[in-house]
């Protein structure tokens, strides 16, 4: 029988009553003890990750399917995406337009093993903002790992008595030194726990360590709460960038306080997905937040660009023909509701700064070629001369942006007018604001592209750890290749860049100039036209969306004006090791900085990255290294 007395009232009136037991019961009593700090994690999704919505109707123009039956309204979600046609992406997905949406769909099933978690509870942590089916599962694992199981819910009299004197989970354990050792290679030794890591992460830094008990035991004096902030991917990620920042500091910040009334904020970690990191490069930059951020990890981001994007804009989004079977029923799926065609995608991402600022950076590397150079081109173009040689041409030579993003001008150009404005919103901007063409428009993106590459390529947090996939089984486009086996009238790389057919077959530039009537001095355009080159055309067609994408977006027919015509194909095999999306050499921009420590891992999908089991264990693991700064 124990002895008994009345509460005891603290100076905050809260009451607690001790109780004495005989020593002869060994029944343990678990004390919870609030911790003393409070470091947010935010979770920033990657593009496409967020939920979008008309500003003034608040309709849900962007909310990706979760699912395929049932309240996640997967279905019905994927099959109005697909029904969209070009003039409706365009005035729906606009960045003037549109906001982040904080009213996505979240499953009360996937949260009710968290105790004390609700349905509230996440929508007051912002993650009804971001996708779902995409990161349930990583804000879910870390909101119970660093919170609710960072140590044994009920220990035992055994667990006290265990030589290693470990009380964390068995998620933690396989993480930390215990100073456990194997019988006879039998059970979990330090030695092989960290042999699991380097062979699951393949951390680029060998000389890797377990984390200590010290540092483990010091993180129960945390809270570690996660938010997720969705972003209005259409927009610059340097806007973006300013929207989180703020996010972070007026509806987080209060949501901290509301939370945990007696604890002090210390610092923001960051968690980052794929363009996401490209967010948090500007976000680091910022005044607002810069100095309450501890650290930073990012995960399968495309670090200088992908070429995938180029890939995507000019023939659709590609779907099953690259995965296979049976990956190809989603995929093909996905390819609709993204976009399959260029007339479908083209008016979204041309008229999309945040989409167009993942195109490669003008510090994208290339592999290296047969004299063991890295070279910055990924563009390449490839025909036969007038004697059948092969002529090659690659790009970018300087840089991306005057190289080949503003040529506008040639059979291989990103961007085709006739496409980027269907709805005719464009065209009314121009009249409105005595423009002569929308191209202009198109220019002045790409311009915020080459502005914001510029200020977040050396860009990284000095407490920085990564991941990037780096498979052959999850190949990407590291290279465009755009190939005929016809002969042109071309000798030179140039002559094949420039293409357009001459005026006469071969004729040498005097010869036309001797044939310009001076009588009447030409006008410069004349000139233009007269002297150096014609103008092409380009079948760029136009699509009714039932038509297989290649039948249309796989070829560019040229003919010029003495009525040879060449037909260029587009390589629809990616080759680059990587995650099926980011090539290995822009996830590899990161292993080419000082960071703390880079994961180059296998087996990875881009969009599904964050489902990940090594994935999983690599984010908290590296979340607790951040935490080496202050513990």
């Amino acid at each position: 029988m124990g002895f008994e007395h009345n509460p005891y009232n603290t100076e905050d009136n809260a009451k607690f009553v001790s109780q004495t037991t005989p020593t002869k019961t060994e029944t343990l009593c678990k004390v919870s003890i609030p911790a003393e700090y409070v470091i947010p994690i935010i979770f920033i999704p990657g593009i496409m990750g967020s939920n979008i919505q008309d500003k003034n109707t608040r309709q849900h123009v962007w909310y990706p399917p979760n699912g395929i039956f049932g309240d996640s309204g997967g279905l019905a979600a994927s099959n109005a995406g697909e029904l969209r046609d070009a003039r409706t992406r365009q005035l729906e997905l606009n960045p003037e337009t549109t906001i982040v949406g904080q009213d996505g769909f979240i499953d009360d099933g996937d949260i009710e093993d968290i105790e004390g978690f609700t349905v509230a509870k996440a929508i007051g942590r912002g993650w009804g903002s971001v996708w779902w089916q995409g990161y349930s599962k990583i804000l879910i694992y870390m909101e119970k790992y660093l919170n609710h199981e960072l140590v044994k819910k009920n220990a035992t009299t055994k667990d006290l008595n265990d030589p290693d004197h470990f009380v964390g989970t068995k998620e933690w354990k396989r993480l930390v030194a215990t100073g456990s050792k194997s019988f006879l290679g039998i059970g979990s030794s330090d030695e092989s726990k960290l042999k699991d890591i380097k062979d699951d992460w393949a951390p680029l830094k060998k000389d890797i360590e377990l984390l200590t008990k010290e540092l483990h035991g010091k993180l129960a004096n945390y809270s570690f709460p996660v938010f997720a902030i969705g972003y209005n991917w259409l927009k610059s990620n340097d806007d973006s960038a300013k929207y989180v920042a703020q996010m972070m500091q007026n509806f987080v910040k209060p949501q901290i306080k509301r939370e945990f009334p007696k604890q002090t904020f210390k610092k923001f970690i960051i968690v980052t997905h794929s363009m996401g990191g490209l967010v948090t490069r500007s976000l680091i930059l910022d005044d607002l937040v810069k100095n309450d951020i501890l650290g930073v990890m990012h995960g399968v981001m495309p670090a200088s660009g992908a070429p995938t994007v180029y890939q995507r804009i000019v023939r659709g989004w590609e779907g099953g023909e690259v995965v296979g079977w049976p990956g190809s029923i989603a995929a093909n799926k996905a390819a609709r509701v993204f976009g399959e065609t260029s007339e479908r995608l083209m008016p979204v991402l041309a008229n999309s700064p945040g989409a167009l600022q993942l195109l490669p950076f003008a510090n994208f590397l290339q592999h290296k070629d047969q004299q063991g150079q890295q070279s910055k081109a990924w563009l390449t173009l490839r025909a036969r001369n007038r004697n059948g040689q092969v002529v090659t041409a690659r790009l970018p030579k300087e840089d991306p942006y005057s190289d080949i993003y503003t040529r506008t001008d040639t059979w291989w150009s990103m961007i085709n007018e006739e496409l980027i404005d269907p709805a005719g919103t464009l065209n009314a901007k121009a009249e409105a604001n005595g423009r002569t063409d929308i191209l202009s428009y198109y220019i002045d993106n790409i311009k915020i592209v080459s502005d914001f590459h510029k200020k977040i390529s050396d860009s990284y947090h000095p407490n920085t750890y990564a991941h990037y996939g780096q498979d052959a089984k999850h190949l990407a486009y590291n290279e465009i290749l755009w190939s005929t086996e016809q002969n042109l009238p071309i000798d030179t790389e140039d002559d094949l860049i420039e293409y357009r057919g001459y005026a006469k077959h071969g004729a040498d530039k005097e010869e036309i100039e001797d044939q310009v009537d001076t009588s009447s001095p030409p006008t410069e355009e004349e000139i233009a036209r007269t002297i150096t080159l014609e103008p092409i055309v380009v079948t760029a067609q136009k699509h009714n969306g039932f038509e297989h994408l290649f039948d249309r977006d796989r070829f560019r027919t040229i003919e010029d004006i003495d009525g040879n015509v060449a037909t260029f194909e587009i390589r629809i095999m990616p080759t680059s090791a990587g995650d099926g999306t980011v090539c290995g050499e822009s996830g590899a921009d990161v292993a080419r900085r000082n960071l703390k420590q880079v994961f180059v891992m296998k087996g990875l999908d881009h969009a599904a990255s964050y489902d990940d089991k090594n994935v999983h264990r690599s984010t908290i693991f590296s979340i607790a290294k951040i935490m080496e700064q202050i513990c």
